[in-house]
């Protein structure tokens, strides 16, 4: 990833890239950095909203990764072929739109 290390450099990069899940590995970083900057004089009042930043991010994180781990059942995935069939379908009536995709079994 030549963009990453341009950015951060070669040794964070190589860190970042060994880690299993980069994005809460980031968060993680994030939380030190701000712990470090309370202790050695930012204002208790930008940590609070650096901190409310980074635990927003990490809600997102989390939704995103239950997005992505959830798994689609076969009776609502729509083929290549079926959804083909379908745009034409929707092109022409919506009512046949309708009509094939309840045949189709999406839900």
């Amino acid at each position: 990833m030549p963009g990453m290390a341009r950015a951060l450099g070669e040794r964070r990069t190589r860190r970042f890239m060994s880690c299993e899940n980069i994005p809460a590995q980031v968060l993680m970083d994030m939380t030190q950095i701000l712990q470090r900057a309370l202790i050695t004089g930012l204002s208790t009042q930008m940590h609070a909203q650096a901190e409310i930043i980074v635990k927003e991010l990490s809600a997102v994180l989390a939704e995103c990764e239950k997005i992505l781990y959830t798994p689609i059942p076969e009776s609502r995935s729509i083929l290549p072929s079926q959804f083909r069939l379908l745009a034409t379908l929707a092109a022409y009536s919506p009512c046949g739109f309708l009509l094939c995709l309840s045949l189709s079994g999406y839900r």
